[in-house]
């Protein structure tokens, strides 16, 4: 079957849903262009709400883009867990700094913590 979208048989909107997914609206605005929903990701600030050892969930529903950096008081390993295995790390030396970017997929656990020594964070964000 198929139907015509434009507004003029008084459709304007249709839901479409993959074989694997929740349906989806598409929308036909008057000027005929499509409008599709997005999933915005934004870049945030998380410094404040992290914790080095601690792991985290992504539920957000999509990927997302982890963007860590620390320093050093004393020699430093930087280590990623992703969903329990180390999959990154970094060393510095005294004052040194590390820093590591990486995707944790939906519905997987991350922590960044120091394998050796002593790591505080200068900057956490994310985009999500």
């Amino acid at each position: 079957m198929t139907v015509k979208i434009d507004g003029t048989n008084g459709i304007d909107t249709a839901q479409l849903r993959p074989a694997d997914g929740d349906p989806v609206a598409i929308t036909i605005a008057a000027d005929g262009k499509v409008a599709f929903p997005q999933n915005v990701q934004t870049l945030q600030n998380v410094k404040g709400s992290r914790v080095v050892g601690t792991t985290y969930t992504n539920s957000t529903g999509q990927p997302i883009t982890v963007m860590v950096s620390g320093t050093s008081t004393s020699i430093t390993a930087m280590a990623i867990a992703l969903g329990g295995l180390i999959v990154y790390g970094s060393s510095a030396g005294i004052g040194g700094l590390v820093a590591c970017t990486f995707v944790v997929p939906n519905g997987v656990t991350y922590a960044v913590g120091a394998s050796a020594g002593a790591l505080t964070i200068a900057e956490w964000a994310e985009i999500r």
